[in-house]
C-alpha cells in the first residue's frame, strides 16, 4: 500500500509537470508569434498614423466564437480607444477588431466577427468598389454594397477601405488586410 501511495503521488506530480510544460509551450508559441506579428505589422504599409504595439492576449470571451479579448498593454503603453487591433500568422497581419476599453495596463478588443462592428472595405483586384463588412454569423463576415459588375472572385484579398459610415471618419486606416473572399453570391 505504501508503494502504491508513493507511486500515485509520483503520477500526480508528473501529471502536474506535463500540464505546466504544455502551458509553457503554448506561451512560448504565443510569444514567438507575437515577435513575428510585430515584424509583419512594422513592415506593412502605413497604419494611418498608429504605432504598432505587440501584446499577448490575457483573456478571451467564453463563447464558442470569440467576440472579444483583453490584451496585456494599455494606456501606459500608448494604446487608445478606437484603435484597430491586428493579429498575425505566417500569411501576415490582418485586422481582427477595435479597442473598445482601455485601462493603464490592458485594453479590450471587440472582434469584427463578433456581430457589433461594421468595417468599410474593398477588394483591390475587383475594381474601385467599396463595400461594408459585417458579421451576420458569428465568426464570419459578409461584404455588402459591391455591385454585380465588380469582378469578385474566390480567393481575392479584402482590405480596409478607410471610410466610415454615416459621415463618420473610419478608425481603420485604408489598406489593412482583413481576409480573403471565400464565396461570391
Amino acid at each position: 500500500r505504501d508503494r502504491a501511495a508513493g507511486l500515485q503521488t509520483e503520477v500526480d506530480r508528473l501529471r502536474g509537470e506535463v500540464v505546466f510544460s504544455d502551458v509553457q509551450a503554448q506561451r512560448l508559441a504565443e510569444l514567438e508569434q507575437l515577435l513575428g506579428v510585430e515584424a509583419l505589422v512594422d513592415a506593412s504599409a502605413g497604419l494611418g498614423g498608429y504605432e504598432a504595439k505587440a501584446s499577448p492576449i490575457v483573456t478571451r470571451s467564453v463563447s464558442p466564437w470569440w467576440r472579444a479579448a483583453r490584451v496585456g498593454i494599455g494606456s501606459s503603453d500608448g494604446v487608445i480607444r478606437n484603435s484597430p487591433g491586428l493579429a498575425g500568422s505566417q500569411q501576415g497581419a490582418a485586422l481582427v477588431g477595435i479597442v473598445t476599453n482601455v485601462s493603464s495596463s490592458s485594453a479590450d478588443v471587440a472582434f469584427i466577427t463578433g456581430g457589433r462592428t461594421e468595417v468599410g472595405a474593398r477588394i483591390p483586384d475587383a475594381g474601385r468598389y467599396f463595400g461594408l463588412l459585417s458579421s451576420i454569423t458569428p465568426g464570419q463576415l459578409q461584404m455588402s454594397g459591391i455591385p454585380k459588375e465588380a469582378a469578385v472572385k474566390t480567393g481575392q484579398a479584402v482590405v480596409t477601405g478607410g471610410f466610415g459610415v454615416k459621415g463618420l471618419q473610419s478608425p481603420y486606416p485604408p489598406g489593412i488586410p482583413v481576409g480573403a473572399v471565400t464565396s461570391v453570391g
